[in-house]
């Protein structure tokens, strides 16, 4: 779509908001949020017979939902968190032969992208209950109002924004999706609201962005910097019992 709403480079000047230039930009960035996807969508496979058999057996999933959606998003937060302190430094590690201009263009672009995960990760799993409890005809109604969103916002923030327009497009595209499944869920298997849990989902986050914006001020290297806050996080996880091992035995040894 970018080429198609912008000119070409023989037709603009800068080049580096001809359509080409546009979507090489989208395309750099999207690689790594393309490889992370295939992390939550192995792990969704091996939710879907999980599900359909605890529905099936009238088995209560609550459990499995929970741990399901705190592995991945805790993974999914900590990986946006640090593609959007780290951007730059990453696209400039992956492609260092790119000019400032368009290296500070891919880490806008990558940063929003890869915010994207965190809804992904989300759908993986709220999708993934809906689809063998057999909602096919709200997922395809989901489906179609996120596509004519999507478009609807290209159509407008392309030629002004870009690439980036684009990116905040598919940010906005996947936030709206995911938050209706996790509704949707909600209405159709009315599980008991855990306050203490959104809470510490709440902390986890904010911890997650403090650990980011102090490891920026460490004196080592950005990659050392990088793996210090995945380390701290994940620490934070574990204190939160957002992560709980126990419960993931369990799950798996019942399972």
């Amino acid at each position: 779509m970018l080429e198609r709403m912008l000119p070409s480079a023989s037709a603009v000047k800068p080049e580096l908001h001809s359509g080409e230039m546009q979507s090489g930009i989208y395309a750099s960035a999207y690689r790594l949020l393309d490889a992370t996807n295939m992390i939550a969508f192995l792990f969704s496979g091996l939710l879907l017979p999980l599900f359909a058999k605890m529905i099936k057996y009238k088995e209560k999933v609550v459990d499995l939902v929970r741990l399901a959606f705190s592995m991945l998003f805790t993974g999914a937060i900590i990986i946006s968190v640090i593609s959007f302190f780290y951007s730059g430094d990453i696209m400039h590690m992956l492609y260092p032969n790119i000019s400032a201009q368009i290296l500070a263009e891919s880490s806008t672009v990558f940063g929003m992208l890869m915010a994207c995960f965190v809804p992904i990760s989300t759908t993986y799993v709220f999708g993934t209950l809906l689809t063998a409890n057999g909602n096919l005809k709200q997922l395809n109604i989901m489906a179609g109002s996120g596509m004519a969103l999507n478009i609807i916002m290209n159509l407008f923030l392309i030629p002004h924004f870009f690439a980036a327009g684009s990116a905040f497009t598919s940010l906005v595209t996947q936030f709206s999706t995911s938050l209706f499944q996790i509704i949707l869920v909600q209405y159709i298997f009315k599980f008991k609201v855990n306050y203490r849990f959104l809470m510490s989902l709440a902390v986890f986050v904010a911890g997650v962005v403090l650990a980011g914006f102090a490891s920026r001020k460490f004196g080592f290297d950005w990659k050392t910097n990088l793996l210090m806050m995945a380390a701290v996080s994940g620490l934070l996880a574990v204190a939160l019992r957002i992560i709980n091992f126990r419960s993931m035995f369990n799950i798996i040894k019942n399972g």
